[in-house]
């Protein structure tokens, strides 16, 4: 099994420079445990959510753009 998207953050975190963007896609549907409630509680103050398309990629993936502050 993958990682869970938000140990991918956590991964990338310092990688991506304050005022970069980190895009993320993430497993849709009933399954998913990632929100994005669940995404900014885990990762802010660092980051926003500057975009997310639920389904909105291949396969019918979440897609979210974070930009770090």
């Amino acid at each position: 099994a993958g990682a869970e998207p938000l140990d991918k953050i956590d991964s990338l975190r310092d990688l991506v420079k304050h005022g970069g963007r980190l895009l993320l896609a993430a497993d849709a549907g009933p399954a998913s445990t990632l929100t994005p409630q669940r995404v900014l509680a885990h990762c802010t103050p660092d980051w926003r959510i500057s975009l997310y398309r639920p389904g909105g990629m291949e396969g019918g993936r979440d897609l979210y753009v974070l930009d770090r502050t």
